[in-house]
C-alpha cells in the first residue's frame, strides 16, 4: 500500500504543475528549493536524475473545484442521490483509515520536493541499478507512524536502524523503505541502503552544472538530466541510440527544466550539450518580422529559414541512410525536378535561403455545430498556405508563373476544376478553382493561388493571400501572439505556434485521416452496434434512420458546448530552438493562457481528450459524410 501511496502523492504532484495560479500549490522556487538542489544527495556519476515539486494539501481545494466547475457545466450532480455530495477530500481521507493520517497530515508531512537517481544499469538483466527515491519530509514521526502503520505491520518486514536512519527491509523481495530526520526514502535492498551524505555528489559534477548552466532561466521547478556520455558506456547503448540519429562523438548531456506556472506561462526548457566532437552547427536566425506575411488569424504555424538548408540536411541524412549503395539522393531529386522542366538549383534552392513559414488559419466552432446537425459546413472555414521569402525576386516570379503554367496545362479540363490567371492582392496570379460535391445540397469550394511578389513567394487559399498581401491584421498584430513571443528563445531559428484550435489541428490530424480513409467501414461498424442495439425490439427504427433522425441529446450537447469553450479559451503553444555557438541546441516549449484564464496546459489536454469524445459521439454521422464523399469520388 505504500508504494502506491507514494506513487499517488508523486502523481498528483505532477499534475500541480501545469495547474494556473501555481503559487498557492507549490511554494516559490528559492536557491534552496531549486530543481537540482537536491543532486546533492546522489552521485556524481548518476546516469538519470529528476526532481519535482511537492504540492500541498491546498491543491485538493483546487482539484474539487476544478471537479466542481466541470460538473455544473456539464449538469452532472456529484455525489450518490441518496446522501450529501462526498468530496475528494472525504474519498481520500477514507482511503488513508489504514495509515492513521488524514491527507492534509499525509501532505504536511512533505516537504519541497522529491527526486529520484539512477546510479547504473545492468545490460545484462535490463535492470537500474543504484535507483533511489528520496523525499523531503517536515516530520519525521509522522512519517515512522505511516511506515510502521502500512509495512510496519507486514511479516515480511523487518524494522532496523541504520545509522540515523529507519529502515524497513524485506525478508523477500527488494522494495526496501527508510526514514531520516529529512527524508523519506524508497531503494532497492539488493543494492544496499543508499549514502545519500556523499563527498563527491551530483551537485559537483561537470557535466552536470555544464548542463544546467546552458539552461536559460536560471532556477527551474522540475528538472531532468541524463548524462548522454555516461550511457553510451553501457553495453549496446550506442547502437540502440545510433539509428535515432543520437551519435555518441556528437551527443552530451542533456538538460530538461520546467519553470513554475506564473501569470498563466508555463515554460518547459531543455539543453543538449555538444559531444567530444561538437554539436548540431549554429543556424542563421529567423527574421521575427517575417510573420507579417502570415494572417491575423493563423491558429498554426511553422516559421523556419534556409529552405534550402533543410533540402541540404535532409540530401545528407539521406546519403548516411543509404551508405552509398544506392544512387546519389541529389541526382536522383534534380533528375525528377529535370524531368518536370525544373533546374532544381537555379530555378528553387538559389533563391529559398531566407525564411519560409506555412500556416493553417481554422474555424472550428462552426464545423462542429454543423457535425452536430450532420452537415459539413467548410466553405471560409480555414486558409492555409506558404510563403518563401524571395531573395531574388525575379527568379520567384518566374518559379511562380512556371508553376501557374503547369497547372494551366494539367488541370484545364478536369470535372469541376477552373484554371485562371489573375490579380490577387495586386500581384499576378494563377489561381486554382475546385469544387466537390459533400452531399445533395453541400458542394465545397476551394481556391488556391499561386504567385510571387517582391517579397515573397506563395502558395496559399486566395483568401489567405488576399490578405497577407494587404499587410493588414497580420500575425504581427495578434495580441495573442504578441504575448507568445515574449517567451520565444532569443534568436530562435525555428517557432512552431498554435491556439487552441491549431494545437487540436496538430494533435488529431492523424486521427481524421485515418478516419477519412476508414470513413465507410466506421460509418458501417457504427450502424451494425446500432442494429444490434436495435434488435430485439419489434418496431426498430432502421440503423441508418437512427443515426441521421436522432437529436443531439443534452448532456452531448452540453459535452460538446464544454469542449468549444475550452477550445477558445485554451490561449497559446509555441516550440522554439535555437543553437549556439558552441553546439549547444536549445529547445522550448512555451505555453500562455487566455485573458483572464489561469490553466492553459490542462484545458488543451482535454482539448485533445474532447476531440476524442466529440469524434465517438459523432461517429454514426462522420461515417455517412464520408461515405457521401468516397461515393462522390
Amino acid at each position: 500500500m505504500l508504494t502506491r501511496l507514494i506513487s499517488f502523492v508523486l502523481v498528483i504532484a505532477i499534475i500541480a504543475m501545469p495547474l494556473g495560479g501555481v503559487g498557492a500549490v507549490l511554494q516559490e522556487t528559492t536557491p534552496e528549493r531549486d530543481a537540482t538542489s537536491m543532486a546533492r544527495f546522489f552521485v556524481e556519476d548518476t546516469l538519470f536524475y529528476a526532481s519535482i515539486p511537492l504540492p500541498d494539501a491546498s491543491l485538493i481545494d483546487q482539484l474539487e473545484m476544478f471537479v466542481q466547475e466541470q460538473s455544473e457545466a456539464l449538469g452532472i450532480p456529484l455525489g450518490s442521490p441518496f446522501g450529501p455530495p462526498v468530496t475528494l477530500r472525504d474519498t481520500l481521507n477514507e482511503a488513508l483509515l489504514p495509515t492513521g493520517l488524514t491527507v492534509d497530515e499525509l501532505f504536511a508531512m512533505f516537504g519541497d520536493q522529491a527526486a529520484v537517481g539512477v546510479g547504473s544499469f545492468d545490460p545484462l538483466t535490463a535492470q537500474a541499478r543504484d535507483t533511489y527515491v528520496l523525499i523531503e519530509i517536515r516530520n519525521r514521526e509522522t512519517a515512522e507512524t505511516l511506515l510502521q502503520n502500512t509495512i510496519g505491520l507486514d511479516s515480511n518486514y523487518e524494522r532496523r536502524q541504520a545509522g540515523n536512519m529507519t529502515v524497513f527491509v524485506p525478508a523477500f523481495g527488494s522494495d526496501a523503505y527508510g526514514v531520516s530526520d529529512d527524508h523519506l526514502m524508497l531503494f532497492n535492498i539488493n543494492d544496499g541502503v543508499p549514502q545519500i551524505n556523499v563527498l563527491n555528489s551530483l551537485a559537483d559534477s561537470p557535466r552536470f552544472n555544464a548542463a544546467f548552466n546552458a539552461l536559460p532561466e536560471r532556477q527551474y521547478s522540475t528538472a531532468l538530466y541524463f548524462d548522454m556520455p555516461g550511457i553510451f558506456e553501457i553495453d549496446g547503448a550506442a547502437q540502440a541510440l545510433e539509428p535515432l540519429g543520437v551519435l555518441p562523438e556528437f551527443t552530451g548531456p542533456l538538460a530538461i527544466g520546467v519553470a513554475e506556472a506564473q501569470d498563466g506561462v508555463s515554460i518547459i526548457d531543455s539543453a543538449q550539450l555538444p559531444g567530444p566532437r561538437g554539436g548540431a552547427q549554429p543556424v542563421t536566425p529567423i527574421d521575427p518580422d517575417f510573420a507579417r506575411f502570415m494572417p491575423g488569424d493563423t491558429s498554426f504555424m511553422i516559421h523556419a529559414t534556409n529552405l534550402t538548408g533543410l533540402y541540404d540536411s535532409f540530401i545528407g541524412f539521406a546519403r548516411s541512410v543509404d551508405d552509398g549503395f544506392g544512387p546519389d539522393p541529389a541526382v536522383e531529386a534534380e533528375q525528377a525536378f529535370d524531368d518536370i522542366g525544373i533546374d532544381l538549383q537555379n530555378d528553387i534552392l538559389d533563391w529559398t535561403t531566407g525564411d519560409y513559414g506555412v500556416f493553417l488559419s481554422l474555424d472550428i466552432e462552426p464545423i462542429i455545430r454543423a457535425a452536430l446537425e450532420e452537415r459539413v459546413d467548410l466553405n471560409n472555414r480555414f486558409n492555409f498556405g506558404m510563403v518563401v521569402e524571395a531573395t531574388d525576386p525575379a527568379a520567384a516570379q518566374d518559379f511562380a508563373a512556371f508553376l501557374g503554367d503547369m497547372a494551366m496545362t494539367e488541370l484545364t479540363g478536369e470535372p469541376d476544376v477552373r484554371v485562371v490567371n489573375r490579380a490577387v492582392g495586386g500581384v499576378d496570379s494563377t489561381v486554382i478553382s475546385a469544387s466537390a460535391s459533400l452531399s445533395p445540397t453541400e458542394t465545397f469550394k476551394l481556391e488556391t493561388a499561386i504567385g510571387a511578389s517582391d517579397d515573397i513567394f506563395f502558395v496559399s487559399t486566395v483568401s489567405a493571400a488576399e490578405h497577407i498581401l494587404s499587410g493588414e491584421n497580420t500575425l504581427l498584430d495578434n495580441p495573442d501572439y504578441q504575448l507568445a513571443r515574449q517567451y520565444f528563445l532569443p534568436n530562435p531559428s525555428v517557432v512552431v505556434y498554435g491556439d487552441g484550435a491549431g494545437v487540436l489541428f496538430g494533435t488529431t490530424v492523424p486521427i481524421v485521416v485515418i478516419l477519412a480513409l476508414l470513413g465507410p467501414a466506421i460509418g458501417n461498424v457504427f450502424e451494425d452496434i446500432i442494429t444490434e442495439l436495435e434488435a430485439p425490439q419489434s418496431n426498430a427504427v432502421p440503423s441508418t434512420a437512427f443515426a441521421r433522425q436522432q437529436p443531439v441529446d443534452p448532456l452531448t450537447e452540453q459535452v460538446i458546448e464544454q469542449f468549444i469553450d475550452t477550445l477558445n479559451n485554451s490561449g497559446t503553444i509555441a516550440f522554439t530552438r535555437t543553437v549556439t555557438p558552441n553546439g549547444t541546441t536549445l529547445l522550448r516549449l512555451s505555453s500562455t493562457a487566455a485573458e483572464g484564464e489561469e490553466a492553459v496546459i490542462l484545458p488543451l489536454l482535454f482539448g485533445s481528450v474532447g476531440t476524442v469524445v466529440v469524434l465517438a459521439l459523432l461517429g454514426p454521422a462522420i461515417g455517412n459524410v464520408f461515405d457521401e464523399i468516397a461515393q462522390d469520388f
